[in-house]
């Protein structure tokens, strides 16, 4: 396994950017948003080298497919929490991978997001909930 530990927590003000990977999903019923997990690039590569096993060559689509799975299993923890709650169903889309020296995800203007900063044995990484304005 690996061990994660929250660096720091906040209410975003600015729009996600990294130079590596983002995997978006979201999220609509009774809540809806969208959850992006932003990695280095050499974080998502460790993460992906440790669920497909050690000295298994990994290709790009391997990262891009494992960052988007990491996103599902984000947004299916949120949706039994959030669907626990008072018993109406919410729906996930599909993950969406971006990667580039300058990706970016730009929220609508009035959103409510938090964003969660983690450290982990395989690198750092961020968590970003972005809510409609309520």
């Amino acid at each position: 396994g690996s061990e994660v530990q929250r660096a720091d927590i906040s209410v975003g003000k600015d729009n996600v950017k990294t130079a590596g990977i983002i995997s978006l999903i979201s999220f609509n019923g009774t809540v809806r948003g969208m959850i992006a997990l932003v990695f280095p690039m050499a974080t998502a590569e460790s993460i992906a080298r440790k669920l497909l096993g050690d000295g298994v060559p990994i290709s790009e689509t391997d990262v891009a497919d494992t960052m988007a799975e990491m996103a599902n299993m984000v947004a299916g923890g949120a949706k039994a929490d959030f669907s626990q709650a008072d018993g109406s169903p919410i729906v996930l889309g599909l993950p969406t991978v971006m990667r580039g020296s300058d990706a970016r995800v730009d929220y609508p203007a009035g959103a409510l997001w938090v964003d969660v900063f983690l450290d982990s044995t395989l690198g750092p990484f961020s968590l970003h909930v972005t809510f409609p304005e309520l």
